[in-house]
């Protein structure tokens, strides 16, 4: 069985709007460090969500020194500098809890008022804001940030593969906006974790994850004008989830919530060691796979883990090879990229996982395909094994 590894660590800055993947994470009391930190809220402090607004989901942030920087469809970038917040505080409710948020000033509430076309205001969670997270079992309430429920989010990608066999068009995993992705596992295997560690940090699994309409909005099919969805989201993969993730309370359940039982870094590509397991609940199953799934590819985004397969192999030199690769579904086969632009390569040398990052050649004559040129050099452990191993039809 292979080892299970995290392949995605995201944050989401501000509520509702794109995440951003990261190499490493500081995992605090509530949850990753700068994730659902801000919230955009009416003006009477009730909060609001791309469930209502899915124009929020098109809003990207980039983290900055000292601030943020935000950029969004028809709208000019905008920075926001912490040092600039306002000292004072104004009523904020999430869902059933109300706690206080540090207003951001007059430039953000504007922007986010002419992006929504409606009076809004940008709130932080401050250092005087305090929301805590409900008691559960043996772990006592502790804080949570602008978070629904709990801080974080856990997926496995085979269970969102499985999922995706159940599909006519498969979903990407930005539309359930987990926290920490795993590969190496079972599908579901996470709905049997009770105690986990990755890295420097232990985390407990607190309850399945039930999931909303938010989910059936894809952010690629989202007017950027109007935030109107279009009509081929409607209903999944809620709806195919409800078929098999369903629970007696008639909740439709896809990954786990979990709390950190301490502070302390994690990265990409950490092994996932299960310290404590319990009872995985059934659902009744009335989905089953699809025996040829009509698959339409997504673009490769950054970060996003991808598998590749060789499809060619040329000698260059004595010590020199170029190494064409196709992406495999559900990755478009037609995804573009610019010279310059590198992939991270992740190989299993000696049982370990080693990764390397290699610049991808000039845009080939084919569209849809990737190639690198290695050179072998003394002690190079991935070079080297792929020009010794590496052949057409490896898949990676």
């Amino acid at each position: 069985m292979s080892e299970i590894r995290v392949s995605q660590i995201s944050v989401y800055p501000i509520k509702s709007t794109t995440g951003i993947h990261l190499s490493h994470a500081l995992v605090e009391p509530h949850g990753l460090a700068f994730d659902r930190r801000f919230v955009v809220a009416k003006l009477d402090g009730s909060f609001i969500t791309g469930r209502s607004h899915p124009k929020l989901l098109q809003i990207h942030s980039a983290l900055m020194t000292g601030g943020l920087h935000l950029r969004a469809p028809q709208m000019p970038e905008l920075d926001l500098h912490y040092r600039q917040f306002e000292s004072n505080y104004t009523d904020l409710k999430i869902w059933n809890d109300s706690m206080q948020g540090q207003r951001c000033g007059e430039r953000a509430d504007q922007w986010f008022s002419r992006y929504l076309n409606e009076p809004v205001q940008l709130l932080y969670y401050g250092p005087a804001t305090r929301r805590d997270r409900v008691e559960y079992q043996e772990l006592e309430a502790g804080p949570v940030s602008f978070a629904d429920g709990y801080p974080l989010l856990l997926i496995s990608q085979a269970s969102l593969d499985d999922l995706n066999q159940r599909l006519q068009q498969p979903v990407a995993m930005a539309q359930f906006r987990p926290n920490l992705v795993f590969k190496g596992c079972q599908p579901y295997a996470e709905d049997s974790w009770q105690r986990i560690r990755i890295g420097e940090v232990e985390f407990e699994i607190t309850t399945p994850c039930s999931r909303c309409v938010l989910t059936t909005v894809n952010p690629d099919k989202i007017d950027p004008a109007s935030g109107e969805v279009y009509p081929d989201t409607a209903g999944q993969p809620l709806a195919t989830l409800a078929n098999y993730r369903q629970g007696d309370d008639g909740q439709v359940y896809f990954g786990q919530n979990l709390v950190a039982l301490n502070s302390g870094k994690i990265s990409q590509y950490d092994s996932v060691e299960v310290l404590q397991s319990q009872t995985a609940p059934i659902y009744r199953d009335h989905a089953p796979l699809l025996q040829q799934p009509q698959l339409k590819g997504h673009s490769w985004q950054s970060g996003q883990l991808a598998s590749l397969q060789c499809v060619s192999v040329r000698q260059e030199t004595r010590d020199v090879k170029t190494f064409t690769f196709k992406l495999m579904p559900p990755i478009d086969a037609q995804t573009d990229y610019q010279p310059g632009q590198f992939v991270c390569l992740e190989l299993e040398i000696d049982g370990q996982p080693v990764h390397r990052n290699y610049t991808l050649s000039s845009s080939p004559t084919r569209p849809g395909r990737l190639s690198i040129t290695v050179k072998r050099v003394d002690g190079g452990r991935v070079s080297n094994c792929l020009n010794d191993h590496q052949q057409p039809g490896d898949i990676n």
